[in-house]
């Protein structure tokens, strides 16, 4: 037997275009002069990447001084090899984040790649928020392959600092895929901070285009008319993209910026 248990949640959305809170996050802005022989600006300081990269900061980690940032356009080249022509998804640029835990001769090493971009305003505790950006697992550029695997996405008051989980993501796509995840902001923070989550294999993917925005509702009036709407696309809890299922509640978003909380029990 299945029941339905529906819960309309009536919101009407800002007619106003949300604001992108994120500042560099296509990496578009930055003071790189490209190399005339096309090279990848990989395995750079955090010091250095902090120079090249405006409103963003690396705090990487890799064994000690980090050597772990790379910034990636499309055409370069690294160790004799072209790079493939969708190394940024849309612009010029984009970054990586890569880690690994491994022991070797012995020794047990643990890598990653850390940064943070720059928001132009804090954040409101309490508010949901909706990032979106791009990612896909790291091409065959270098010596060394790069696996699947992941990594970590937070909100942090500094700008070194990885902060407040906001979602771990994992991926083994080997094409650009968007990602899309609403929460609620449990500080004030002004940085969306990228970590590479620990694994046993070496793994990376490339990072492009992110947006925050705030995910703002006003409630409808009561005797305010609703207009014919058409069903946008499924959210769970966390705000990734769903299809219906039992025993799950779901969000249903429609085309009139009205939300409604579904769950189906079988």
């Amino acid at each position: 037997m299945k029941k339905i248990v529906f819960i309309s949640i009536m919101f009407c959305a800002f007619t106003t275009k949300a604001q992108n809170l994120v500042m560099n996050g296509s990496f578009e802005h930055n003071n790189i002069v490209l190399d005339p022989e096309g090279d990848c600006i990989a395995d750079i300081t955090n010091a250095s990447y902090n120079l090249l990269m405006d409103s963003s900061s690396a705090f990487s980690f890799f064994g000690g001084p980090s050597y772990a940032n790379c910034i990636f356009f499309d055409h370069c080249s690294i160790f004799d090899t072209i790079a493939p022509d969708s190394m940024a998804y849309d612009g010029d640029y984009s970054i990586s984040t890569h880690s690994q835990d491994t022991i070797k001769n012995g020794v047990h090493y643990q890598y990653w790649q850390a940064n943070s971009l720059a928001l132009s305003q804090a954040l409101l505790p309490g508010s949901y928020y909706h990032l979106s950006y791009y990612h896909r697992e790291m091409p065959k550029i270098f010596l060394t392959n790069y696996g699947a695997g992941a990594y970590l996405i937070g909100i942090s008051e500094q700008d070194t600092s990885f902060g407040k989980l906001v979602d771990t993501i994992f991926f083994n796509n080997k094409h650009w895929e968007r990602i899309d995840i609403i929460f609620q902001a449990t500080i004030p923070a002004i940085h969306l901070t990228i970590k590479g989550a620990l694994g046993h294999n070496l793994c990376g993917a490339l990072l492009d285009n992110f947006v925050l925005t705030l995910d703002s509702f006003a409630v409808l009036g009561v005797n305010e008319q609703v207009v014919e709407k058409q069903l946008l696309y499924i959210t769970d809890v966390l705000g990734r993209e769903s299809k219906p299922a039992p025993n799950v509640p779901l969000f249903y978003r429609y085309s009139d910026g009205t939300v409604e909380k579904k769950l189906i029990i079988e």
